[in-house]
């Protein structure tokens, strides 16, 4: 039976316990943990690692005057427990229940909306400076995980802080995992000062200003609130590093702690997971549709192992994120090379391989790609290199607002030399990839959330910026960029029934436009449709309508705002975006009538 967590709804409450009750606390918050990720899903891993370090944070600090600043925030969930919205976990990232991530709309106690990583540093300097300039005196604590403090801006952060402000906590919450172990020298610095207690012969925080401690029973809550006790009164910048345990009480997650960092529901028992994960029903696709999907991380996977097979010098680029089983690559040795948290990295770090000679594939996820965008435009493309990417999980999503991934084509398609392509089906990303690893362009290919149409068409090869005709027509043309090309077919099936013959078109190349077969729909089309998994503005659409801008052809664009989107249902947004088959049937008869 849960004796304190039902009673402890706020810091209020906590801070009227004793230290005794705090373990059992931590106990009743942990069972009930797991009980209601076992029912949800969600970051498994990293929150069970911080029980104990979450209670002592608010037992200590007088929060929310005191500030805590939480890195990426997916391990904020006992922070939500304790204030004042336990009964929202129940329904973790659902209608009525909470966000995975910090969200200032829900509680005083959340600063920022985060859900990206090694930011926590320079957002909670950024508050101690303002304290400082105001001359009041709350504590400010941030909360890094070890994984994120290979992210660039973390270095940054930590190099600029120590000199720029008088008091600063940096707790850094060191379970030896990012979702992967943990690659590079850092990582063997902090081990270092593991194995020896805190106590080493070089100490890099030291180095750049800090005070240093060192607490290695993280999962102790006497031991944590006894070092957030001392660093609270230093009166200078400190870094307080603790050892936790990832998983830490769930015992086949603590054995597998890279597949539980986050998790579907599961049975608590067993670990089994209690959601059939089918390739069968992907975004908007009805239930009943026979068409056969397929993984493209397995797919992904295969071409992998086969491209690695071809040169000693071709490799693989990843920033911590992968997208194929990284523990079948790490088997293939120093050609899957893992640059840990650092996305700027990657896309530099590759470019200089094939500047070297090499043959490079990166991926980099469609919500994270924003933090290389300078790499990508100077040191990648301005440099005319043949570096690959392939953008992971992009497209209008239900997901949280910091992992909208939608504005890709917009941010890649106006770069100057990249090619940027969007296959449709599992085979025709397949030739893409084979057309792209043979290419000396600077080449991305984008990969739709979700499981990929195992299609049995026949797929032509790749031609540098042309577009394939799937159904000929005419006064009506529809051009469905990627895996929209479904929702193109079934809009001009949904045509056919009212006497309109339109062409289909697969564009296959976002960037650059096949200006070719745009002019020769000129001569036979007045009305050219296109629809796209992204937003409007700067987009794939908005290039068709600028090219016929001139002309007496009629454009219609379909896409999505401009927005951040916080978990809203997927069918809901094609609503909302006016996206639906029969919302986009509509309007292009309202503009065929209007057009006769």
């Amino acid at each position: 039976m849960l004796k304190y967590n039902t009673a402890t709804n706020y810091p209020s409450d906590l801070k009227r316990l004793s230290t005794n009750d705090l373990s059992a606390l931590c106990d009743d918050i942990r069972a009930f943990l797991i009980q209601s990720l076992a029912k949800t899903g969600g970051h498994v891993g990293p929150n069970l690692g911080v029980v104990e370090l979450s209670v002592a944070l608010h037992y200590v600090f007088d929060t929310p005057k005191d500030k805590i600043v939480w890195d990426v925030s997916h391990q904020s969930y006992i922070h939500k427990i304790l204030t004042g919205r336990r009964d929202g976990i129940a329904k973790l990232n659902q209608t009525g229940g909470v966000s995975g991530f910090t969200n200032t709309g829900e509680s005083e106690y959340d600063l920022f909306n985060v859900g990206h990583t090694s930011v926590s540093i320079s957002l909670a300097a950024g508050l101690a400076k303002a304290r400082d300039l105001q001359k009041k005196d709350e504590h400010i604590v941030a909360i890094i995980g070890d994984g994120a403090l290979s992210g660039g801006q973390s270095f940054e952060a930590l190099q600029s802080a120590a000199k720029k402000i008088t008091r600063l906590i940096i707790v850094i919450n060191d379970n030896e995992m990012s979702i992967d172990p943990n690659n590079g020298s850092l990582y063997d610095h902090l081990r270092q000062l593991r194995e020896n207690s805190g106590s080493n012969g070089f100490n890099y925080f030291n180095a750049l200003g800090y005070e240093y401690i060192y607490e290695k029973n993280g999962n102790d809550v006497t031991a944590c609130l006894s070092v957030l006790e001392r660093a609270k009164k230093a009166i200078k910048p400190v870094v307080v590093h603790i050892s936790t345990k990832k998983s830490k009480g769930l015992p086949f997650a603590e054995l597998q702690q890279n597949i539980w960092h986050y998790h579907s529901p599961f049975d608590p028992i067993t670990g089994e997971s209690t959601v059939v994960h089918k390739f069968g029903v992907p975004r908007g696709a009805a239930k009943q549709d026979s068409t056969v999907w397929a993984s493209p991380r397995d797919a992904t996977s295969t071409w992998f192992k086969k491209f690695l097979s071809q040169n000693p010098s071709n490799a693989i680029v990843a920033p911590a994120t992968q997208f194929v089983d990284s523990r079948a690559f790490y088997a293939l040795g120093d050609r899957y090379i893992d640059v840990d948290i650092g996305e700027q990295n990657a896309v530099s770090f590759a470019a200089g391989m094939v500047k070297g000679g090499s043959n490079v594939f990166l991926m980099i996820q469609a919500s994270f790609l924003q933090r290389a965008y300078d790499q990508i435009a100077q040191d990648w493309c301005m440099q005319n290199l043949g570096v690959h990417l392939i953008v992971v999980a992009s497209g209008i999503s239900s997901l949280d607002y910091s992992h909208v991934a939608m504005f890709d084509i917009a941010l890649l398609s106006n770069i100057p030399n990249l090619v940027y392509l969007s296959p449709t089906c599992l085979k025709e990303y397949q030739i893409m990839l084979d057309w792209c690893a043979a290419s000396n362009l600077p080449t991305a290919i984008r990969l739709a959330s979700g499981p990929i149409e195992d299609s049995q068409r026949d797929v032509s090869a790749i031609e540098y910026g042309k577009s394939e005709i799937v159904k000929h027509g005419d006064k009506v043309a529809i051009l469905g960029l990627g895996t929209f090309l479904r929702k193109a077919i079934a809009v001009a099936d949904q045509l056919e029934q009212n006497g309109i013959s339109a062409t289909v078109i697969n564009p296959r190349f976002i960037t650059p436009i096949d200006t070719e077969m745009l002019d020769r729909l000129s001569a036979n089309h007045t009305i050219v449709v296109t629809i796209e998994d992204g937003i409007l503005e700067g987009g794939f659409g908005a290039k068709i309508a600028l090219y016929y801008a001139a002309t007496n052809v009629k454009v219609l664009n379909f896409g999505a705002k401009k927005e951040f989107i916080d978990h809203v249902p997927y069918d809901e947004l094609m609503q909302r975006y006016e996206m639906a088959d029969d919302l986009i049937v509509r309007k292009i008869l309202k503009l065929y009538s209007n057009n006769q």
